[in-house]
């Protein structure tokens, strides 16, 4: 699939832009179940996988396994159809069932890519900002001494006592008596 210039963007992306980007079209091939478009991809995705090799070795491991498991289920698709009444009976369950085992064993490598890009973090997810509040930068003063008076001791206020004056002697009379 060849992109327009004006559609291409960065030259400069990276192996997670462009598997990406084939994952996309791959689920699109899927959901119009265009066979030739989604095996094509799939290749491509190998391609890339093959910048890391270990990556690599794993899906092929992997993959094998599931086109072995694929084979035997159209060796008894096969022999369904080999033992059916007549030949149009055969050919429907070669192409239906055919049909069915395809599109599950494509679909279940779609899952299983997706699986291996999120464990090896090929898959890049990012959250669209479309507003946010940005920081206000302050500039940092450094703080002045400030002279602080050693604390002065509180004491409990007393309620005043009244004040005591002393006896006041009241003058005599000397009259005798």
């Amino acid at each position: 699939m060849v992109i327009p210039v004006e559609e291409k963007g960065e030259s400069n992306r990276t192996l997670e832009d462009r598997l990406a980007d084939k994952f996309d079209t791959l689920q699109l091939a899927r959901e119009q179940r265009n066979h030739q478009v989604f095996d094509e991809i799939v290749r491509s995705i190998e391609i890339l996988f093959k910048a890391i090799p270990d990556l690599y070795e794993q899906y092929r491991t992997e993959k094998d396994e599931m086109d072995v498991d694929k084979e035997a289920l159209v060796m008894e698709i096969e022999e369904k159809a080999s033992n059916a009444p007549d030949r149009i009976s055969a050919q429907y369950i070669r192409n239906v069932e055919g049909f069915q085992v395809e599109w599950d064993y494509r679909e279940a490598l779609e899952e299983y890519l997706m699986e291996l890009m999120s464990n090896w973090k090929l898959v890049v997810t990012k959250q669209e900002d479309y507003a946010y509040i940005e920081p206000v930068k302050k500039e940092i003063k450094k703080p002045e001494p400030i002279d602080i008076a050693p604390p002065t001791p509180i004491e409990p206020e007393l309620q005043p006592q009244p004040q005591q004056t002393p006896p006041v002697r009241k003058p005599k009379l000397s009259i005798d008596k």
